[in-house]
């Protein structure tokens, strides 16, 4: 069984603060580009642009390295990424957004809780955690 991974931080990626879903630099945008790059492959690279001057990339790289790695052995023992799905989003308060993925793999799924919070105008991924076990996600 996979451990769970947590990384945390406040982080600086943009974000209109009244967009639509699929408005650039939205939760869902975001989530999107990410998984749209685990799935080429590009998995540190997936990190690294979600993060992007972010404090995290600033001052914590090796963490952001040492997440990225881990993921990545997880998704060469699973296979490849067959696609993604939004499972649910918890709106917490106007400015923090829980949502929750299926990263779909030929062998198991895999479970990604990201947090979204906006500090003041512009969207941020404040926490990502993955794991292959729906126990350590569920609510």
């Amino acid at each position: 069984m996979l451990k769970a991974i947590v990384v945390a931080g406040v982080l600086t990626l943009v974000a209109p603060a009244a967009a639509p879903a699929q408005t650039a630099g939205s939760p869902a945008a975001l989530a999107e580009a990410f998984f749209t790059q685990l799935q080429a492959g590009d998995v540190l690279k997936a990190y690294q642009d979600m993060w992007r001057g972010s404090a995290i990339m600033d001052k914590k790289q090796a963490d952001v390295e040492n997440i990225a790695s881990q993921n990545q052995v997880v998704l060469r023992n699973y296979g490849k990424v067959l696609g993604w799905e939004l499972m649910s989003e918890k709106v917490i308060a106007p400015s923090l957004i829980e949502r929750l993925y299926l990263l779909r793999t030929e062998n198991v799924p895999l479970f990604y809780k990201v947090q979204f919070y906006r500090p003041s105008t512009k969207w941020i991924v404040g926490n990502i955690y993955f794991t292959d076990t729906y126990k350590n996600v569920e609510e």
